[in-house]
């Protein structure tokens, strides 16, 4: 099949490899064994399976090469076979790549999870909007709307400690090329039956108006002001 490793697990140690996250839902050893392979030599790779609850992490190398610091580095002077040889996970990748399994099988089960919120759950009190033409524009009104928004993500919602707690962690382990990640949009309506979407924001790790989703009562677009036909001025 092209694909080999060693029957006993080595330690995840001592090399300068790039860490890649994968995820392979539902699969066999073999497609765990083939998604790994593809990364380059020099490289661990762990495959989530967030349907079986899984993490497998193997390293990429020359069949014959040992774990070092030199490990994809040695010269090509004649064909070599990679090989997938599986090792132990790291604990804390394994942590991140939990919590990231954990927010996949929260209904609905997926990467991305979209829910329908009424404005009166946010507890806004009076800093909430009636409309969201009051908020599609950027202004005062959508920074308050924000921070209350956040204020209840914080202190009510499960979900937003989850997805930034997954987040954060990938991101503080520097890992590579995660290929799917957790994404939260919320879409929240007003008593006057307009509606907007808000989004998880992971580069800073609150919730922000998307201010091209606002929809009037009847399904129509709200423009911002300053744009034309939907688009921002320039």
């Amino acid at each position: 099949m092209g694909l080999s490793a060693f029957t006993g697990k080595v330690s995840a140690q001592s090399t300068n490899s790039k860490t890649y996250v994968v995820w392979c839902q539902n699969c066999n050893t073999y497609q765990k064994f083939k998604m790994a392979k593809v990364r380059p030599i020099g490289s661990t790779v762990y495959v989530g399976d967030a349907t079986q609850h899984m993490i497998n992490a193997y390293r990429i190398q020359r069949e014959g090469e040992k774990p070092g610091p030199n490990l994809g580095r040695s010269s090509e002077t004649s064909p070599q076979v990679k090989i997938v040889v599986e090792i132990t996970p790291g604990p804390k990748v394994v942590e991140a790549i939990d919590s990231a399994i954990k927010f996949y099988n929260i209904p609905p089960a997926g990467w991305v999870k979209t829910y329908e919120v009424g404005i009166d759950r946010l507890g806004l009190g009076k800093s909430s909007p009636g409309s969201a033409n009051d908020i599609a524009s950027v202004g005062h009104d959508r920074n308050i709307f924000e921070d209350g928004l956040n204020t209840w993500g914080l202190k009510k919602n499960a979900l937003f400690w989850l997805v930034g707690t997954t987040v954060q962690s990938f991101a503080n382990l520097h890992l590579l090329n995660i290929s799917i990640g957790p994404q939260v949009r919320y879409r929240i309506t007003f008593p006057d039956g307009s509606s907007i979407a808000v989004y998880y924001d992971n580069q800073t790790g609150t919730l922000k108006v998307d201010p091209n989703t606002a929809r009037d009562s009847q399904g129509n677009t709200i423009r911002q002001a300053g744009t034309m036909d939907g688009h921002v001025s320039r």
